[in-house]
């Protein structure tokens, strides 16, 4: 699998809209898109807030993959002491690496 997703700033584009041959039901969905305007995924439009937070998720993933990997390298860089820190902060650099796998499709 290729590490490279694709690239530039996502952003909300427009509304879509699709009806199930099989039910007839319609659904809306809005489409996250690049900056070239490329459709990268579409997010169910319900009528909560829901759709539009794992929209907002979703736009933000490159930041997100960016920040775990310099984050990463960073504690790489660090040694951790055991004695200075609770189970929860040491596992920190193998939460960033779960997170990079999981991005990666390697998990």
């Amino acid at each position: 699998m290729s590490e490279q997703h694709t690239p530039g700033q996502w952003r909300f584009g427009d509304y879509a809209w699709h009806t199930d041959k099989a039910t007839g039901v319609g659904y809306c969905f809005q489409t996250i898109v690049t900056d070239r305007g490329d459709c990268i995924a579409w997010v169910a439009d319900d009528e909560g807030d829901e759709g539009r937070v794992n929209g907002q998720l979703l736009k933000a993933a490159p930041d997100l993959l960016a920040a775990c990997k310099a984050a990463y390298r960073l504690l790489e860089k660090v040694p951790l002491m055991a004695d200075q820190f609770n189970k929860r902060e040491l596992a920190v650099p193998d939460m960033l690496r779960a997170a990079i796998a999981k991005a990666r499709g390697e998990a």
